[in-house]
């Protein structure tokens, strides 16, 4: 039950002590909902010029060459910049530098965005030369100073990464006062980018501020530092790099952004990164925006283990029609890894217990006769695409590349204290993975995964990566050649990314590492996590993972198999997969028919603004809420959970950035009866919910009055 508060809110929530006023960044094509005009879009073009454009620009890169930082050389480098306008919205700058005595040429694409006050960059470091070069060392996407923008202690915000480090908090939220010459530093856990750590920080002076993203699907290290004037240093990049190129030879840097921010809190500057990952670092399959995604799979049944049992033919068709049957409305049918290929149970020495390991990634013929394509034309008969779960770089002994081209995959030194590592849930043993650096083991990957695509209509590629690979990585770098095989791995991961969008320009891609391992601004802006973590049960869990990663990311999912409507609510997301047993007849269909009818409206406001209501706590006892706002639609959404232990039955909330002036039609989409209450009111006064079950969930929806 919910209605409109009448009486004052004593005290507004609170995030770093910050009030909450309006954001005053201008954005045409953000859907910005004030009209005031903003320094932001200046800042971010000074700060463009003052670090690559100008003649005295001050790269914001830096590397080490023979012994000497760039900063001592580069500006007697002969430097030449070619602009390039890519769209309406976007400028790049190409400026590079080349030595005349080793042919070491350094490039820097930069790009600025007029609808948005932001900037990126990648740094290319080439071998032009007929000989190796000098080592090359803590090369460091970005090395620059953010000058203090007012007064008061400048406060980091961000969040940790997915895996199991952070038990069940994955994705918390971290408001963190820089003290002044204290180093803050971040890195991930062993080489999958938001593996503990999460490469994303919202820098806020009190009104002001700048968020900093670093891209990389590998090993990366960042630091903060502020100075007693509130002056921010900021460095990162690629963890270890300690190495000389070979003539012909390019390593990358990760790729940089940054955005400018005023007014209002640090979560108003939030919701203009989220609006530009929508506008700018979103896969657009086919050109368009991703749609919702609502899948159904077979693949979490308790009695069948991950399902393999189901994965046949008949038993997938089966599955598809009985959710039609049963009037579930799907858009995706989604599948396991094990329906990509054969497999069959692998033991090792160091692997005592047999796990099931792919052999090949065609289809296996005995269990799909006529190919997965017979599951894609059941499934796209009822409009649904085929979603197949791959894992192409992670492999054993038994695989068909080991046995073929063994010199492809990094392995390991046959060392007992190595090999029987546990290695994500996994005894290490003789698992590798494959060279992606190598570009014929790259491109032999690609045209695998391009003829399964293709022969099998797969309209969504998951690619997962169970493995952590910089034990990998690393064990096969020389000693002048720190690095190395990581930064061509990665450059060689990124490009089959971009070559199965090309050959397949409608496919969306899912990124997956045991979950939200690899969730990284260059992943995404090539795939989406449909799985965002494999840290997936308890409610509880649900939500706090939402909380926390909605400030970042805007387009994420998640699964349950279960039917209870507070464990459904706290799962809903852009995507939504379910491993419901429809061939039970005994299941509660009107129930699951009146929860998906929620999903289908509430799904499209999960990837608008986005404003907390109650701070992050995973306490049982406690309320969790928080809003989704469409001001362009002049329409939103609340989701609110009273958890288990929770005594208040009602809470309020002041509602975030509404028209003051309008009218708002306000309703439960459980089905109770509306009304309508004034923007002012419901900003200033409040929202009140009342949830009288425990634990007890609801979905509100608003929208302007006509």
């Amino acid at each position: 039950m919910l209605k409109g508060n009448k009486t004052s809110i004593a005290a507004s929530l609170r995030f770093c002590s910050i009030a909450i006023l309006t954001i005053c960044i201008s954005i045409s094509t953000a859907h910005s909902h004030d009209t005031a005009p903003s320094s932001a879009t200046s800042r971010a073009e000074a700060w463009t010029q003052d670090h690559l454009i100008n003649a005295t620009a001050e790269p914001p890169f830096s590397f080490i060459y023979n012994g000497r930082p760039s900063a001592d050389f580069l500006p007697s480098w002969s430097k030449k910049i070619a602009d390039t306008k890519l769209d309406s919205a976007r400028l790049q700058h190409t400026i590079s530098w080349t030595d005349p005595k080793t042919g070491l040429n350094v490039t820097c694409v930069a790009v600025q965005f007029a609808d948005f006050p932001a900037a990126e960059w990648t740094v290319y470091l080439k071998n032009t030369g007929t000989a190796n070069t000098p080592i090359l060392e803590k090369f460091k996407a970005i090395d620059s100073q953010f000058p203090a923008e007012n007064p008061g202690a400048v406060h980091l915000h961000y969040i940790d990464g997915d895996g199991e480090s952070h038990g069940n908090l994955q994705f918390a939220p971290h408001d963190q006062a820089l003290t002044p010459s204290a180093e803050t530093n971040f890195s991930p856990l062993d080489g999958r980018p938001t593996d503990g750590c999460f490469p994303f920080y919202n820098l806020a002076w009190n009104g002001k501020g700048v968020i900093v993203v670093l891209g990389w699907p590998g090993q990366w290290s960042s630091s903060f530092t502020a100075d007693t004037h509130g002056n921010v240093y900021v460095d990162g990049g690629q963890e270890l790099t300690h190495l000389t190129l070979h003539p012909g030879e390019v390593i990358r840097s990760p790729r940089m952004a940054i955005l400018f921010w005023e007014g209002g809190t640090w979560i108003d500057g939030q919701n203009v990164w989220r609006r530009w990952m929508r506008a700018h670092n979103m896969p657009k399959p086919d050109g368009r925006d991703i749609p919702v995604i609502r899948a159904g799979g077979g693949f979490m049944y308790d009695k069948l283990g991950w399902g393999v049992g189901l994965l046949n033919e008949k038993d997938q068709a089966t599955l598809i029609d009985r959710y039609h049957q049963e009037g579930i409305k799907l858009n995706t049918w989604w599948m396991d890894i094990m329906a990509a290929g054969t497999f069959k149970p692998y033991t090792d020495k160091y692997m005592p217990n047999p796990v099931d390991a792919v052999v090949s990634w065609d289809t296996d013929l005995r269990r799909f006769p006529h190919g997965l394509r017979a599951v894609s034309e059941r499934a796209g008969q009822l409009g649904e695409k085929l979603m197949v779960w791959f894992e192409p770089e992670h492999v054993m002994d038994c695989n068909i590349l080991f046995q073929v081209h063994p010199g492809w995959l990094l392995s390991l030194p046959d060392d007992p204290a190595i090999k029987t590592k546990i290695n994500q849930g996994v005894i290490l043993g003789n698992r590798k993975i494959v060279n992606l650096g190598n570009p014929e083991a790259r491109d032999r990957i690609i045209d695998c995964l391009t003829k399964l695509i293709d022969a099998e209509q797969i309209g969504i590629y998951r690619q997962d990566f169970n493995i952590t690979p910089l034990i990998f990585w690393r064990h096969n770098d020389t000693s002048d050649r720190q690095g190395m095989t990581e930064n061509l791995y990665v450059q060689g991961y990124l490009r089959l990314l971009d070559t199965l969008q090309s050959r397949f320009p409608r496919l969306l891609i899912d990124t997956c590492a045991s979950g939200g391992r690899r969730d990284d601004m260059e992943t995404l802006r090539r795939a989406v996590p449909l799985w965002r973590s494999d840290q997936w049960g308890p409610d509880v869990v649900q939500q706090t993972q939402s909380y926390g990663l909605a400030l970042w990311v805007p387009y994420f999912g998640t699964g349950t198999h279960v039917i209870d409507p507070y464990a459904y609510r706290s799962s809903l997301g852009s995507s939504l997969m379910t491993s419901w047993d429809v061939r039970d007849p005994h299941l509660d269909y009107p129930q699951l028919r009146k929860l998906e009818t929620e999903f289908w409206k509430a799904s499209p406001f999960f990837r608008e603004d986005y404003y907390p209501l109650t701070t992050f706590d995973a306490d049982p006892a406690s309320w969790m809420a928080w809003q989704y706002n469409r001001p362009g639609q002049g329409d939103g959404m609340v989701q609110a959970f009273r958890r288990d232990k929770a005594g208040d039955t009602a809470r309020t909330f002041p509602l975030q950035h509404l028209d003051p002036s309008a009218q708002y039609q306000i309703a439960e989409l459980n089905g109770s009866a509306p009304y309508t209450a004034l923007g002012n009111a419901l900003m200033s006064n409040g929202l009140s919910i009342e949830i009288k079950d425990k634990p007890g969930a609801t979905v509100i929806i608003y929208k302007k009055a006509k």
